[in-house]
């Protein structure tokens, strides 16, 4: 939230400095009158249990993400190794003239 208000220069109208040569100051007595809203702790809950909900799904599909890429590595290796083995050939289509 802070960065928030540093980016949408809310912060500007409180401090004093040389903006256009990035030497601005917020100072502390400034700073510490700021406001900021905190919704309340029923509702901070209801928050924090919606996002572990969210965080939890996003796992599952990186591992299962993470088991297809290692299932498509799996059978890289085996191509390569039946291709250079000789127990397959390589398609006449696929060897350039």
């Amino acid at each position: 939230m802070l960065q928030m208000c540093y980016f949408n220069r809310i912060f500007y109208s409180l401090g004093q400095g040389v903006s256009e040569f990035g030497r601005w100051r917020l100072q502390a007595d400034k700073f510490l009158e700021f406001d900021v809203l905190v919704p309340p702790y029923e509702e901070q809950c209801e928050i924090a249990k919606y996002l572990k909900q969210k965080v939890s799904e996003i796992d599952l599909l990186v591992q299962k993400k993470e088991a297809y890429i290692e299932n498509l590595d799996l059978l890289r290796k085996s191509m390569i190794y039946e291709y250079t083995t000789g127990k397959k050939e390589v398609p006449a289509e696929w060897v350039s003239k």
